[in-house]
C-alpha cells in the first residue's frame, strides 16, 4: 500500500492492477491501471512498483517489467487517460 500525501487516499498494487482507495469509502476501490490481458498467454508486461509524489498528491508513478515509467495525473478524467511514459531512463522526484 502506498499512502498519498493527503493521508486519506492510498493505492494498492499488484503485478496486474493498481487500485485507488479512500478511507471514507471503505467498501469500494477504483481501478486506475489494469494491464491484465483477456488471455493470460498474451501477458507481456507486469507492474513492478508504484509510488505517489511526496508533495503533489495528484501524481502517481508506476514502473513496469519492460523498464518503462509512467506518470498518472489523477486530476485527469479516466477516459482522458492522463498517463505519459518516460520509457527507458531514470526518473526521480524533485521536491
Amino acid at each position: 500500500m502506498i499512502t498519498e500525501c493527503d493521508g486519506e487516499t492510498f493505492v494498492s498494487a499488484d503485478d496486474l492492477r493498481i487500485n485507488l482507495w479512500n478511507l471514507e469509502i471503505s467498501n469500494q476501490s477504483f481501478n486506475i491501471v489494469d494491464v491484465k490481458p483477456a488471455n493470460m498467454e498474451d501477458l507481456t508486461e507486469v507492474i513492478t512498483s508504484a509510488e505517489f509524489h511526496p508533495a503533489h498528491c495528484n501524481t502517481l508513478a508506476y514502473s513496469s517489467s519492460k523498464g518503462s515509467i509512467r506518470l498518472i495525473d489523477l486530476r485527469q478524467p479516466a477516459l482522458d487517460y492522463g498517463v505519459w511514459g518516460l520509457g527507458w531512463g531514470v526518473a526521480a522526484w524533485v521536491g
